[in-house]
């Protein structure tokens, strides 16, 4: 069981960790990120269903009005190693913007929460 997510709402969030896990790709190959609370954050989704929602409302905001349904592109990580060595390219990646944080199963509409990734690694 990880640590309530402290950096995300006003009401800490309980969490448990669950593999496989995935991060969703840009058109690029880059690993998404969204800002939450004015903070960059690397999207991680521990159900591929989640990941699909988000990035169906994502691509509907980008390009409204398109019926077609764009390739979703991800990465998976099976096990907390994976995970942890994904998190710490990422961290070295984001370190430059100051930006360290990962957003938790975003939703549309929904509130997202987030915690610093350095936090997590430690908590896993």
């Amino acid at each position: 069981m990880l640590p309530e997510l402290v950096d995300a709402m006003p009401a800490e969030v309980e969490f448990q960790m669950t593999y496989p896990c995935y991060f969703l790709c840009g058109d690029r190959g880059a690993l998404v990120c969204i800002t939450v609370n004015a903070v960059t954050c690397l999207c991680l989704f521990t159900q591929l269903g989640k990941l699909q929602t988000f990035h169906r409302a994502q691509s509907a905001s980008a390009s409204p009005g398109s019926t077609s349904q764009p390739k979703v592109a991800f990465a998976t990580c099976d096990n907390a190693q994976q995970l942890i060595s994904r998190l710490q390219a990422a961290e070295r990646e984001l370190a430059a913007s100051k930006d360290g944080h990962l957003a938790i199963n975003p939703a549309p509409g929904e509130p997202v929460p987030f915690i610093a990734i350095r936090a997590f690694i430690a908590a896993l």
